[in-house]
């Protein structure tokens, strides 16, 4: 006989179990092995039959796999890997409140807890994941799209899901660190708060999710001190005054943002990021919202600043009004951007920050390279490239090029804003060791600057013929300045005695070399190099640099020569 079972239909009948039915489930030989139960409220909302055993263990009535059935006896089953939400009782209709249900799964410490799709939605107030935990779903990506409400319904008030323990000190984390932490295939919906909150976890993901929030200041997915996370093939989306679809803010390294849909809404942005190393943002899509990925871009020193090692490449970015902002506020070194399409046409997305923005707006930045690119704006408020640096010493070796640039006549292709826009310092130290191709575009042929040696030679000249005023130096870097580093005399043949060289501007044709006699030079070949009356070796912003030659007078000197000048933006 003990190789029957006691049925019963919901699991009240089995709290209710009768005298005799528990004495028929007791001894050494008892009339049932244990109970079957066909469901949780009613036969067949539970997927398959569960089947309880008598068990003197310690833990307290769970409402799912321990029950408590009177006289201080209790049932239990063994759970494997994945438990059910249905099991412990959750009843997903929208209406009754499931956070203990849940929460009672979750506590289990079992690796999977599943969510079979509900009626209406799971509510909660807030779900605390443990340790090498993953929620399961039945989300598939398209349902996910359309889908507002179904999957977990937080509560408008309290952070939905809560993954580590969130314990801070002084900006660093005190608490153990949780791991292996995973959300899969859910729908997640929070209308007035956020819905996930990741705090002091490593090894972290969210995959196939579809997750809203909305409301000011709300971050829909807002991550801190969490390493080595991924946030991939979800639709994720905000709205609210300063909202952010997804935040990842001090202490994030190797984290990873792809092929997700998101958006922040008119009034937010889409992703924000700051204070990490080893950053990939890449093959997502993000459109309708005030600003698209934020990087070390903030004013909340508290949890933004620096990031090393990032690439925001292949991305789609459409009707925001700040597609791409780096390093405004903190240091962004070692960057890639590349690949992208970013659009910021739209007047009702332009932001209401009063800050000025381009398509790509950048500052702060060290050994970056931003190329093959589609910028296009038709914005009459933005600007394609916005460089508001502050320090030009924190925007070294850098270089964009190959971009494609295309914009309304209402749109200006660049803007330079900061302590130093206006100053011929800034603007030499920002050419001379930056390449900064869209320059090219400015003017007749622009403000190319590099960092580059470059070598100008003149056409032959002849000692006995007088030149004035003649402009040598690339008319891509007179924006900027720089500096002569040598200046030779090459080419000679014959007598040059009497003829004399003359560098400066058109305001002082001799304020880098007076008037030098060549014929005084040392020649070897038919080369010398000029050492002296160099008053000032530079080249001089926004006028002419002139070289000239004073013709010999001597009948002798007909001899013929170049000048070689090596030189370089500053």
């Amino acid at each position: 006989m003990a190789n029957q079972f006691l049925i019963k239909n919901t699991i009240a009948d089995m709290r209710n179990l009768s005298a005799s039915e528990i004495a028929s489930l007791q001894g050494s030989n008892p009339t049932y092995a244990g109970v079957e139960l066909l469901g949780y409220y009613e036969i067949g909302d539970i997927v398959t039959p569960k089947y309880y055993y008598l068990t003197n263990i310690a833990q307290a009535d769970n409402g799912g796999n321990i029950i408590s059935v009177g006289g201080g006896v209790k049932l239990y089953y063994a759970i494997d890997s994945e438990l059910n939400v249905k099991c412990f009782g959750a009843k997903g209709d929208g209406v009754a409140d499931d956070t203990i249900s849940i929460q009672n799964c979750i506590n289990t410490m079992v690796n999977t807890i599943y969510f079979p799709t509900p009626t209406v939605g799971y509510k909660v107030t807030t779900l605390r994941i443990k340790e090498r935990q993953t929620l399961k779903g039945d989300c598939k990506y398209s349902q996910a799209i359309g889908n507002v409400n179904g999957g977990i319904i937080g509560d408008g008030i309290n952070i939905t899901i809560v993954i580590g323990n969130g314990v801070t000190s002084n900006e660093q984390f005190i608490s153990p660190r949780i791991s292996y932490v995973e959300l899969q295939d859910l729908i997640i919906t929070n209308l007035g708060a956020g819905c996930i909150d990741i705090n002091g976890c490593i090894n972290w993901r969210i995959f196939n999710c579809r997750i809203r929030s909305n409301g000011d200041e709300v971050r829909t997915i807002d991550a801190n001190f969490s390493w080595r996370g991924i946030i991939s093939d979800c639709y994720i989306d905000a709205s609210g005054n300063n909202s952010w679809a997804i935040s990842c803010l001090n202490q994030m390294n190797g984290v990873q943002i792809h092929r997700n849909v998101v958006t922040g809404g008119l009034k937010g942005g889409a992703i924000i990021f700051g204070r990490g190393q080893g950053v990939s943002i890449k093959w997502n899509t993000i459109e309708y919202c005030q600003k698209g990925v934020f990087v070390a871009s903030t004013a909340d020193s508290a949890r933004d600043g620096g990031v090393n090692g990032l690439e925001v490449n292949n991305n789609y970015i459409e009707r925001v009004g700040a597609p791409i902002c780096l390093a405004k506020n903190f240091g962004v070194n070692g960057a890639s951007v590349s690949n992208n399409y970013l659009v910021n046409n739209g007047d009702d997305v332009t932001p209401s920050d009063g800050i000025k923005y381009g398509i790509i707006t950048w500052g702060r930045m060290r050994n970056t390279t931003i190329e093959n690119n589609t910028l296009w704006s038709n914005n009459m408020s933005m600007y394609v490239w916005h460089l508001p640096v502050e320090d030009p010493l924190m925007c070294v070796d850098n270089r964009i090029e190959n971009n494609y640039e295309n914009m309304t006549d209402q749109a200006s292709l660049f803007s330079l804003a900061g302590a130093y826009s206006n100053n011929s310092g800034y603007l030499r130290t920002m050419g001379g060791r930056n390449y900064f191709s869209f320059f090219k575009k400015y003017e007749t042929k622009g403000l190319q600057s590099s960092n580059e040696l470059r070598e100008w030679i003149s056409p032959l000249y002849t000692a006995n013929e007088t030149i004035i005023l003649h402009q040598w130096v690339d008319m891509d870097i007179l924006k900027f300045g720089g500096n002569i580093f040598h200046i030779q005399i090459i080419d000679k043949i014959g007598d040059v005695t009497g003829c004399g060289l003359r560098i400066g501007n058109n305001n002082n044709a001799n304020a880098v070399i007076a008037n030098l006699d060549i014929g005084t030079l040392v020649y070897r070949s038919g080369i010398a190099t000029v050492k002296d009356s160099i008053s000032s070796a530079s080249i001089f912003p926004d006028i002419l640099n002139t070289i000239g030659i004073t013709g010999s007078t001597l009948p002798t000197s007909t001899g013929t020569f170049r000048v070689k000048i090596l030189y370089r933006a500053s």
